[in-house]
């Protein structure tokens, strides 16, 4: 085989592989039905695995009560159990359903049996308000915010739905089970584009360190932080504990012009301002805010609706270029914030080098790859990230 015939069967090969990269893009289903695992199906409570790309686990309903799970053929089998999914990395969702047959009726009836319960219509009673009273219940989150939950209705197999008719960022799903089998979870979504890359803040990571006083800056993840007073409230205090900054009053400033385009930010907060007012409702909202500017200019605020754990938003649905956040509180935590993005950051030099002898094409440079040119004559990059995702950014073709 000539040297030209490898090069053809090469960018054949990379164009399959793009062509793929886009229409995963588009509109996908995906089907968790528990009959393969990655490493393996877990055998107890809070081990984890892997379906379909989907990290899934298995926890107590509560602490007052023991989780007992099993799988046979496809099934989960789950009591006093919740199964948690994460989406986070699959992009967009549009809908998601829960096949599910409660077996709480049964329960009942054994419950009644142990209570020496003789009378049957007073079993039958009992098993009808027990099979219809939420046995199995599906909890759809956006970070820590529960957004929408399904339940059972009867005693026989249903579908637990979710429409995302909002546009909601959901990212995770609980279902909660006394007593039943889940049998299929379907997840229609629309990936996140291919080059959108994402960064996670969790104060752990940081240089030089973290600060000791106000106004003082550092660095995690390649991005400026900074503590600050509050407007002008005369006090500055922070406090940084098991990942998680206080604010109590201050400020956090961050610095995010070296990222490109953001297109959504998430922020998980704490509000404690209840505790600091003799009406816990008093004050419960406000107390925490984000502020999202473009060129010193405030495109968006979004604040806390209420008192303990939830997650602020910001989506960009206006394409706006934002460069700077501050997250403003009297009395709150935060433990994590998350970015996504496209980085608009210039492209390397296109070197074209090829080597190819019956054997793979390697590239040492991570930020070289395999350059193709589209019909309309423009030339793409293909390369990869840190999870092996495919990457395609436009960059000047070769010779021009």
């Amino acid at each position: 085989m000539t040297f030209q015939h490898r090069l053809l069967n090469l960018k054949c090969l990379l164009i399959i592989i793009l062509i793929f990269q886009v229409q995963f893009s588009l509109a996908t289903q995906l089907v968790i039905s528990f009959n393969e695992a990655n490493p393996a199906f877990p055998t107890n409570c809070e081990d984890s695995w892997m379906e379909e790309g989907v990290s899934l686990q298995i926890d107590d309903f509560s602490t007052q009560t023991n989780c007992n799970f099993s799988f046979s053929n496809g099934i989960l089998y789950a009591a006093s159990s919740i199964l948690s999914a994460d989406l986070s990395g699959l992009g967009f969702i549009n809908q998601i359903e829960v096949d599910i047959r409660p077996n709480c009726a049964d329960l009942a009836i054994r419950q009644n049996e142990e209570n020496q319960l003789s009378n049957l219509s007073e079993q039958v009673t009992e098993r009808q308000d027990v099979s219809l009273f939420a046995c199995m219940q599906a909890d759809f989150f956006a970070g820590l915010n529960l957004v929408a939950s399904a339940a059972n209705t009867n005693a026989i197999t249903e579908t637990l739905l979710f429409e995302n008719i909002n546009n909601l960022p959901v990212d995770n799903i609980k279902v909660q089970s006394f007593e039943g089998e889940i049998r299929e979870i379907r997840i229609d979504y629309t990936s996140r584009p291919i080059n959108e890359e994402k960064i996670e803040l969790n104060f752990d990571n940081v240089n030089p360190a973290l600060p000791n006083n106000c106004g003082e800056t550092w660095v995690e993840e390649g991005i400026s932080l900074q503590i600050d007073n509050y407007d002008n409230l005369p006090n500055c205090n922070f406090l940084f504990n098991n990942n998680a900054v206080k604010l109590s009053p201050a400020q956090l400033s961050l610095d995010l012009s070296s990222l490109g385009f953001i297109s959504q930010i998430a922020i998980d907060i704490k509000n404690n301002c209840g505790d600091i007012v003799t009406n816990r409702s008093t004050f419960a909202t406000g107390c925490t805010e984000a502020e999202f500017l473009a060129s010193s200019s405030i495109v968006e605020t979004v604040e806390n609706t209420g008192f303990g754990a939830e997650t602020l938003f910001f989506t960009n649905t206006n394409n706006v270029q934002i460069d700077n956040m501050n997250v403003k509180a009297f009395n709150s935590e935060i433990s994590e914030i998350r970015i996504c993005y496209i980085s608009t950051a210039q492209a390397c030099q296109v070197i074209p080098n090829i080597s190819a002898d019956a054997g793979d094409v390697y590239v040492s440079g991570t930020c070289n790859g395999v350059v193709l040119t589209s019909p309309n004559g423009m030339c793409f990059r293909m390369r990869v990230d840190n999870n092996g995702a495919f990457i395609s950014e436009a960059v000047p073709c070769p010779g021009d």
